[in-house]
């Protein structure tokens, strides 16, 4: 029974977890200082084939926008009253095969706890008999492994924000990168629309910090920061 039950757990885990995206997201951010709440900025795309009115771009740069908007930023359409200029890159690659095991965990008996005896004493003229039946209590685990093996193809999928000082560049004709950062995952799905909010919740409490290396965020399609960067 508690065989039957604990599978039936797994399953529902499984069920569960199959309809809900989770995945890690890796965040590498540099910054030559702190954000400068205040600040207006232009978001364009990156590549240059990539037009500002592309409709993948503008529902991309949005989820970048409510973001920004969060920590004080300002997004304008006009060159002039721009101070920061955001160039917005992301994209996924070619599906790979990797190899994978796994191992499910086989539930059974592993021994007994206690045993319990019940008896009756039946007499007949001067003899007496005895008649009893004893029940083992057992104990339920783990009495093996069922290994699996396999491939499946995974994507990765990337996310970039540059900024760099507008002024800079018409004053000095210097080109200064103010911050920067580059958020990175592999799964499943090749589904950009659906990856890139969670890559971007994943990243954002980054934007204009420096990470000092790469930093993991775990997060799902559920979790309260996507479904704000969403505006679900």
């Amino acid at each position: 029974m508690k065989t039957e039950f604990a599978t039936l757990v797994l399953m529902v885990v499984v069920l569960l977890s199959s309809g809900c995206a989770r995945l890690t997201v890796q965040v590498d951010s540099l910054s030559l200082g702190e954000l400068q709440v205040g600040q207006n900025y232009l978001l364009v795309p990156s590549e240059k084939d990539i037009p500002p009115d592309d409709l993948q771009f503008k529902e991309f740069s949005g989820y970048v926008e409510s973001v920004l908007k969060e920590k004080g930023l300002s997004r304008v359409y006009v060159f002039d009253k721009a101070e920061l200029a955001i160039f917005l890159n992301y994209g996924i690659g070619e599906p790979r095969e990797v190899s994978y095991s796994s191992s499910t965990p086989i539930q059974g008996v592993i021994g007994y706890s206690s045993a319990t005896t019940q008896g009756t004493i039946s007499t007949y003229g001067n003899s007496s008999y005895i008649s009893s039946t004893t029940k083992l209590n057992p104990q339920y685990g783990t009495i093996g492994y069922k290994y699996h093996n396999g491939s499946r193809l995974v994507f990765s999928r990337w996310l970039k924000l540059d900024a760099y000082d507008i002024k800079a560049y018409i004053q000095e004709q210097k080109t200064v990168n103010k911050w920067k950062l580059t958020a990175t995952s592999s799964g499943r799905s090749g589904d950009l629309r659906r990856i890139f909010p969670l890559m971007l919740a994943g990243s954002q409490d980054y934007i204009g910090k420096n990470t000092r290396g790469k930093v993991d965020v775990v997060l799902t399609e559920s979790d309260p920061e996507v479904l704000k960067i969403k505006g679900e």
